[in-house]
């Protein structure tokens, strides 16, 4: 295989010479420019991938900084983020979190020149030294579900769609509503949530005061979504409709309420109680798409 010394001596030039004239850069006469690019066609010279994103001080590589790495939402993310590159050099570097501290590592090793060419924070907003460092080293960056003054964003209106699910439980007539919702950064407690600020939003329109008990706001699973509505259903006067914020949690409620209500028959008819609702929307790849009880 041809190598850039064997196409700098057959064009009769130096070594550097030769890499500027490959490399489309200034300062090289034109006539030595085509010397050189003839000798690479007739050596069939083919430069790295590493050696071009190097001369471009580029890595070809994207960081994606994400927790909870096997839940079924954040695959998506990866999913989608895979189909973007499809047809590019990229290649992705995925930094995982399951807890405070590996959030923390994994703020002190990204965004870093000569690492990485950009990075995608999913579900996690950048702290203010992160934020620092991007915009010091003008490194692309991008938060994906999460809104964070000063990087790009691309998210969810989560007040808005909660608002609307919350006016549509009132127009079915309920008045006792609760909320089962998580943090939006797993690892940053932000209170009030988006979700809460649309739930509290849509009550206030229709002059609905509720119980503080009646707003559970737990961890990112199915066990936590269970716990709620014990939680809820255990109150002197439990909600009529809940609302929740997230599909992991919503299986754990619906779970929930199929083993609570036939053995609480003093408290709710067998089955569903009237009014209530429970529909699945499908999303590719077979996981569940929206679940909204009400």
């Amino acid at each position: 295989m041809a190598t850039i010394e064997d196409v700098a001596r057959a064009a009769g030039v130096g070594l550097g010479t030769a890499s500027r004239a490959l490399n489309g850069s200034p300062g090289v006469a034109g006539q030595t420019r085509e010397r050189v690019l003839a000798a690479a066609r007739e050596l069939g010279y083919q430069r790295s991938p590493i050696a071009r994103a190097f001369s471009r001080q580029r890595t070809n590589t994207l960081e994606i900084l994400v927790p909870y790495l096997t839940r079924h939402f954040y695959m998506e993310v990866l999913r989608g983020v895979e189909e973007a590159l499809a047809d590019t050099d990229y290649s992705i570097v995925i930094r995982s979190m399951e807890h405070l501290a590996d959030r923390d590592r994994a703020f002190a090793a990204c965004c870093v020149r000569g690492r990485a060419d950009g990075v995608l924070f999913v579900s996690v907003l950048p702290s203010d030294e992160v934020v620092e460092r991007l915009e010091l080293g003008a490194f692309p960056a991008v938060v994906v579900d999460g809104v964070r003054p000063g990087v790009s964003s691309v998210a969810v209106d989560h007040a808005g769609g909660m608002l609307a699910a919350t006016r549509h439980c009132i127009e079915l007539g309920h008045r006792r509503m609760a909320l089962v919702d998580h943090q939006e950064d797993p690892f940053v407690r932000a209170v009030p949530t988006e979700r809460q600020l649309g739930f509290r939003r849509g009550l206030a329109e229709a002059g609905i005061e509720v119980p503080a008990a009646y707003e559970q706001i737990t961890d990112y699973s199915a066990e936590a979504g269970a716990l709620a509505l014990d939680q809820l259903m255990a109150l002197p006067e439990p909600p009529t409709a809940i609302l929740i914020g997230s599909d992991v949690q919503a299986l754990g409620v619906v779970h929930q309420a199929l083993l609570w209500w036939p053995n609480n028959p003093g408290s709710m008819p067998p089955g569903p109680p009237p009014g209530a609702r429970v529909v699945f929307r499908g999303r590719r790849g077979g996981g569940p798409g929206g679940i909204e009880p009400c």
